[in-house]
């Protein structure tokens, strides 16, 4: 019985040692980084701020997004890293990182300009005192160089609703000066009330308050369905970042907008 029981305690031992070691080779692997895109940002010193490498320097930067696994948290992390490329005898070498690699799970969509100078991002994140149930709010940041010059909770601006972040509908793109952002987002909608429900008083409304519908509680309002179910009316919306105004493009009756962007104005006159 005892010689019995120290086989058991060996085999025991030898199956609790495989399994740390595969833990720790499925550790290792899923610390390497997947690449998911990569962009050509504008070279010094290039004519009017083109992208790709300037006349007199054979120098660019190339930007890429790393994804992988962190297992303790048990969630994906994005990261993103600058590399310096040079470009010799039709071969292109890379001459280091330009930067250490910065933290992208919270960007959901974003956009530079051509010449590099302005980037706008929608970011999810929890506002400061939520609670951990709380659903994450949109904001939009804005960067100038190497400081951040403005952010806007999308929740702030009464025009529309959330900004879609979907890849079929969703837009968001800066024009070329960096003024103003466009982008797809829900057509901001009337509060339902219901009939017995009492109507606010004086003291708790303003001019920002909601329209209201009675009655509507209940009203069937049908999306895109399956992957898109918040998506229901998307307008296209033109945001003055300086103002934080916001216009709607024109609405299109009983139809969906969606990946707008910005064109030279020569096509628009011709």
């Amino acid at each position: 019985g005892t010689r019995l029981r120290t086989m058991e305690d060996q085999e025991e031992a030898k199956v609790a040692a495989f399994t740390e070691r595969a833990c720790s080779v499925f550790r290792e692997c899923a610390a390497v980084p997947t690449l998911t895109k990569a962009w050509v940002l504008p070279a010094p010193g290039a004519p009017g701020g083109q992208l790709g490498r300037a006349e007199s320097c054979s120098l660019v930067e190339v930007s890429a997004t790393w994804c992988h696994r962190e297992l303790s948290r048990g969630k994906k992390v994005s990261s993103v890293r600058s590399y310096a490329v040079k470009e010799e005898g039709g071969t292109l070498e890379r001459l280091h990182c330009t930067a250490m690699p910065q933290d992208t799970s919270k960007i959901v969509k974003e956009s530079v300009t051509g010449d590099g100078r302005m980037r706008a991002l929608l970011v999810k994140d929890s506002p400061a005192g939520a609670k951990a149930s709380d659903e994450p709010q949109q904001y939009i940041e804005v960067w100038n160089g190497l400081y951040l010059k403005k952010t806007i909770q999308v929740s702030s601006l009464k025009e529309h609703g959330t900004i879609n972040e979907d890849v079929y509908f969703g837009s968001f793109q800066l024009s070329c000066d960096g003024q103003r952002l466009l982008y797809i987002a829900e057509k901001a909608k009337p509060k339902k009330q219901s009939f017995f429900e009492k109507a606010e008083t004086p003291e708790k409304t303003n001019e920002d308050t909601k329209p209201t519908e009675k009655g509507t509680e209940y009203v069937y309002e049908q999306s895109w369905g399956e992957l898109l179910p918040k998506v229901v009316h998307p307008v296209v919306c033109v945001l003055d970042i300086e103002s934080e105004k916001c216009v709607w493009v024109k609405e299109l009756e009983g139809q969906s907008a969606g990946q707008c962007q910005w064109v030279p104005v020569q096509l628009c006159t011709t």
